[in-house]
């Protein structure tokens, strides 16, 4: 899918997630920018671009073929 996908170090972030959206909605934040430096990641993978064309064709064959 081409997207950077960040895992926090605190893994259970639904709390604070709505609380940074509730913090952005009543305006004591200006804006996601300023939200994004209540968190750390621990985890980051970056996309690869090598070999996905070839990957994509081959997944579109095996569902051609299940489909029969």
């Amino acid at each position: 899918s081409g997207v950077r996908v960040e895992r926090p170090k605190d893994v259970e972030t639904t709390a604070r997630g709505a609380a940074m959206l509730a913090a952005l909605g009543v305006g004591l934040v200006p804006d996601l920018d300023a939200l994004r430096s209540f968190s750390t990641a621990d985890v980051v993978v970056e996309p690869k671009s090598d070999g996905v064309e070839a990957h994509r064709e081959g997944w579109k064959r095996a569902v051609a073929r299940a489909r029969g």
